[in-house]
C-alpha cells in the first residue's frame, strides 16, 4: 500500500478543539425547537475518485480521505458501485455528521485512519447515532487503514460492525459482522 503517515494504532491529531456558537436571547435551546424533522439529510454522489477536502486539511483528513478514494475506487472497479455521501444534521443540533453509505450492500461505512481505540469508538458512536435516522437500517462498517487486530475485531464484532482495510493497491478485505439476531 506504501509508506504510512504513522502508527496505525496512534491517533493523528491529539488537539481538541471547542466551538461555542452564541444564539439570541429569546431563542429556546436546541432541544425544544417545535416541529422540526429527526434529521435532514443531504445527499452528495461523487463520481471521482477524490473526495472534497478543507483548504488546509489535517493529516488526519488527508489520511481518511486518500483511504475512501482508494475505496471508492475498489468499489467502482469491483462492484460497480458508488458511494453515496451523505451529511446528516440531527434536529436541534448546529452541526453535521458526514457518512459514506454503500447501497448495494446497504452498508454505512465511517472512515478511520487509525486503529487507536479512542477514535474506534467514536466511529462506533457516530454510526449508531447515524443509523438511527435512516428507514432501513443499514449494516454497520469501518473502513480502517490496516487489519485490525483481535481485539478491535472483537469490539468490532460486538458492536455489530465490519471492519474494511487494504490488502494492496487494488484490493480490500473485511470481517463479516455478526448477523442481526445474534446482537446482545
Amino acid at each position: 500500500m506504501g509508506r504510512r503517515p504513522c502508527n496505525a494504532r496512534r491517533p493523528l491529531e491529539v488537539a481538541r478543539r471547542l466551538v461555542f456558537r452564541l444564539r439570541p436571547v429569546f431563542t429556546p435551546p436546541p432541544g425544544f425547537l417545535p416541529t422540526t424533522p429527526p434529521a435532514t439529510w443531504t445527499p452528495q454522489i461523487h463520481t471521482d475518485s477524490s473526495p472534497v477536502l478543507l483548504p488546509d486539511p489535517s493529516p488526519a483528513e488527508r489520511a481518511a480521505a486518500s483511504l475512501l478514494a482508494a475505496y471508492s475506487r475498489y468499489l467502482r472497479a469491483a462492484h460497480a458501485t458508488d458511494l453515496v455521501h451523505y451529511r446528516v444534521r440531527p434536529a436541534g443540533t448546529l452541526t453535521e455528521v458526514s457518512t459514506h453509505h454503500d447501497p448495494g450492500r446497504n452498508e454505512v461505512v465511517a472512515v478511520r485512519p487509525t486503529l487507536a481505540r479512542t477514535v474506534i469508538w467514536a466511529a462506533l458512536g457516530e454510526l449508531q447515532d447515524v443509523t438511527r435516522f435512516m428507514d432501513q437500517r443499514p449494516d454497520r462498517a469501518l473502513l480502517l487503514p490496516t487489519a485490525p487486530d483481535h481485539d478491535v475485531a472483537e469490539l468490532l464484532h460486538h458492536a455489530g460492525a465490519a471492519a474494511i482495510w487494504p490488502v494492496d493497491r487494488y484490493d480490500f478485505a473485511r470481517t463479516r459482522p455478526p448477523k442481526r439476531n445474534e446482537h446482545h
